[in-house]
């Protein structure tokens, strides 16, 4: 008969911390998991670089147009070698989603549990799920399933159809400007995006242009 006593909830939950701890050190530590994610963070930009490109365009008065990430990965399908370039954003994106879960679950950042890290974490979660929806779509024009993609305001005519569809679009409209917008806006002016960035290895002046760099691109992505 063992004598010993069930663990208490604390040293229970001190454990499953350690072991969702160790996970994510043998994850980072894994050389073609870095590899994967690092490819897949080149993809992301790639999916925003384009229409960037286009908006561009718009503006200078060349052509161009708005368009979203998924149109970017359908015009990218319809350049030559368009499935292996798609095959190679699948990949890519199925990388990046996976850190985001990574990142709000096993806590890699040390995010912690107070409601600012845990809605950091939430954050963490909702991007792998929106690059969830990107690889999904990437799949399906692979299988040649995509006839038409939902844009957000067919989405959000959809939510109107419903019951009290208004005011569920109201509230996800404030979180979005709220969180994908006031809140990269102020990581973007703050700088504390370097924390993405290994800055160890580079010079004084290579660090000020990434800085500098990033520092207009969130700002500008928060305000879009």
């Amino acid at each position: 008969m063992s004598l010993s006593r069930p663990l208490s909830p604390l040293a229970a939950a001190s454990g499953a911390a350690h072991r969702s701890g160790r996970a994510a050190s043998i994850a980072i530590g894994n050389a073609w998991f870095e590899r994967l994610v690092r490819f897949g963070l080149i993809v992301r930009g790639i999916i925003y670089f384009v229409p960037g490109v286009l908006a561009l365009q718009l503006a200078l008065g060349t052509h161009g147009g708005a368009t979203t990430p998924t149109d970017a990965i359908e015009m990218i399908g319809h350049q030559p070698f368009g499935r292996f370039l798609l095959v190679a954003v699948a990949v890519g994106l199925a990388g990046y989603a996976l850190w985001g879960v990574i990142r709000a679950v096993l806590d890699p950042l040390r995010k912690g549990h107070s409601l600012l890290g845990l809605s950091k974490r939430f954050g963490f979660l909702t991007s792998a799920l929106a690059y969830t929806g990107f690889l999904i779509a990437t799949v399906r024009y692979l299988a040649g399933n995509l006839p038409h993609v939902a844009k957000p305001y067919d989405l959000a005519a959809g939510l109107l159809a419903k019951p009290f569809g208004a005011w569920l679009l109201g509230i996800v409209g404030l979180c979005w400007i709220g969180g994908a917008g006031i809140a990269e806006i102020v990581r973007g002016w703050r700088g504390t995006f370097d924390e993405d960035l290994d800055l160890g290895r580079v010079s004084h002046a290579e660090r000020r242009r990434a800085m500098r760099l990033g520092r207009i691109g969130i700002v500008a992505r928060g305000a879009v």
